[in-house]
């Protein structure tokens, strides 16, 4: 969850930034202040990046941000097959899943049960099923 949690802030930060430069980049854009030609797609490019990162990677953590806090979670039982860098897990049906590898130990070949994030398929909470 901590992980979760600073990977949003992240974003979050990330998107601002690249707000206050789109900002900068357009009050020139306007002033024609630009020494190259191809200068003048700069705030194109830039609010390019912001829509992307916000409708594909933000909003979705902010969504998911607001179920925990409610405590809505997918739970689903799944059998581990394998580990993959960063932090994803592969169940025996190859789905993907996403866990922090800091608040969680998993081991391959067991069968967890998982509280998940609806929209970013997050693992918040993993528990051993012992079988």
């Amino acid at each position: 969850m901590i992980y979760f949690s600073i990977v949003t802030a992240l974003l979050f930060i990330l998107c601002f930034v690249l707000l206050l430069l789109f900002f900068k980049a357009y009050g020139k854009f306007r002033q024609r202040k630009w020494t190259k030609a191809r200068q003048y797609f700069i705030p194109t490019v830039l609010a390019l990046a912001i829509f992307v990162i916000s409708a594909f990677f933000l909003a979705p953590r902010c969504f998911d941000l607001i179920d925990i806090a409610r405590g809505h979670y997918e739970v689903r039982t799944v059998e581990v097959s394998s580990l993959e860098f960063p932090q994803v897990l592969v169940t025996a049906e190859d789905e993907r899943y996403y866990y922090s590898r800091a608040e969680n130990d998993v081991q391959s070949d067991k069968t967890y049960q998982l509280y998940l994030a609806p929209r970013t398929q997050f693992a918040v909470r993993l528990l051993l099923i012992e079988r």
